[in-house]
């Protein structure tokens, strides 16, 4: 019985209503026709306004006429500032830095990656731009790097400083876990080279990283492996093109049955086993 009588109280109590409207009065105006007063309206309406605005920070402060408009009506937004921060590219103290870059197009679709390696006065020691095919933003960030620290090595550059606008890339190596499984073997050779060489990996604002970010998309458009090496002793324009050959070993792909297209064979630099850095 008591259970029937709770539930039976319950059931004919009105209902709360948390949003600091009169449940009595908007039934008595449904069901009476009793109408609340104008001013009780605009009140409520006022009331929930303002409690809406209370709980949420916008992202975009608003004009001075709709903040002119706002304030008139007694509201108040809580809104993020935003602030200015001055970047810049920071040269190498010594020997020569890499900044790297990957693009992937529909993430995942098809993706490339680029960078280049430039000493202290800014002049562009040797640019790449390579084509990955199907994968993700982060296997082509982790090629990138991968791909810039071999062509490094190769050629006998001494590198200082590695820059990256992934962050998630960047903490991968300071925690040791590799962010995508997919990419492991790529990330693995680039983590063995860091450590090797000891070079000092940043993270930097993509403000800063136009040039690889530009010859990723290269790449990705391009569909080719590029790579570019240029004489800056002489400081002139002329460019020797080079060609690294492919070897052997099978592309991840998003289809294991895909069937091999001459005119998109992808060049791969980086599928050297982990023993040769060790």
């Amino acid at each position: 019985m008591y259970f029937e009588s709770e539930i039976l109280t319950r059931r004919t109590q009105p209902p709360r209503n948390d949003d600091g409207g009169d449940y009595n009065g908007r039934c008595g105006a449904r069901f009476e026709s009793k109408k609340l007063a104008a001013g009780t309206v605009i009140n409520n309406i006022k009331s929930m306004v303002a409690h809406s605005l209370a709980n949420h920070q916008f992202k975009v402060a608003p004009s001075p006429e709709e903040l002119q408009l706002l304030q008139w009506y007694g509201f108040s937004l809580k809104f993020s500032s935003k602030q200015l921060k001055l970047i810049q590219w920071i040269p190498p103290i010594l020997h020569y830095c890499l900044n790297v870059d990957g693009a992937s197009k529909g993430n995942p679709g098809d993706c490339g990656g680029g960078g280049c390696i430039r000493d202290r006065k800014g002049f562009v020691l040797v640019a790449f731009a390579h084509f990955y095919g199907p994968g993700n933003s982060m296997i082509a960030e982790i090629r990138a790097l991968s791909d810039g620290l071999r062509l490094a090595e190769n050629l006998g550059i001494q590198i200082s400083m590695v820059h990256s606008d992934s962050l998630a890339l960047v903490n991968s190596f300071k925690s040791g876990k590799c962010p995508s499984w997919q990419a492991y073997r790529w990330w693995r050779v680039a983590e063995v080279l860091i450590h090797r060489n000891k070079f000092l990996l940043n993270h930097v604002y993509r403000e800063t990283n136009q040039v690889a970010d530009s010859l990723a998309n290269y790449g990705v458009s391009s569909k080719n492996n590029e790579e570019e090496e240029i004489d800056s002793n002489a400081l002139d324009d002329q460019v020797v093109e080079w060609e690294v050959e492919s070897d052997e070993e099978e592309e991840w792909t998003n289809d294991e049955d895909e069937e091999d297209d001459e005119d998109d064979a992808e060049l791969d630099i980086s599928s050297a086993s982990d023993d040769e850095y060790r």
